[in-house]
């Protein structure tokens, strides 16, 4: 199986996406705490690892400053549904036509299809079920 280095460092695409957002200073910015408990082996071997957040700014659901987009999730399954074949099944379309996500649809040099791709493949190899993705 996966170590447990590994699948601490395959979360971080997933909480990033549902945890961060881009605002006027930061193309990336956390509007989470993350608290990660790590234990340790005598011998300094990872043994386990726990990932608690807290303090998600929930209100930026539905509401964003100019300038500013809702978490990174959102963008990424209107730009990537599609290559996965949810889009119609979600009815989904680009991020500009739906309310919640239509003002700031881009961050310059960030590809959204190739974000939720590789959160999509994170999700995967930590064994995420279809419900759960």
């Amino acid at each position: 199986g996966m170590s447990i280095e590994d699948q601490v460092l395959r979360s971080n695409p997933i909480l990033e996406a549902f945890g961060n957002a881009k605002t006027v200073r930061n193309d990336n910015s956390s509007r989470f705490g993350k608290y990660i408990d790590i234990e340790f082996d005598t011998g300094g071997k990872l043994q386990s690892a726990k990932i608690s957040n807290y303090l998600l700014e929930k209100v930026r659901i539905v509401k964003q400053q100019p300038g500013e987009r809702g978490y990174h999730a959102f963008y990424q399954l209107c730009a990537g549904a599609d290559a996965l074949g949810l889009g119609p099944m979600l009815h989904l379309s680009p991020s500009r036509d739906h309310t919640y996500t239509a003002c700031c649809t881009e961050i310059e040099g960030v590809n959204d299809v190739e974000m939720f791709g590789e959160m999509v493949e994170c999700m995967d190899s930590l064994g995420f079920t279809t419900e759960e993705k």
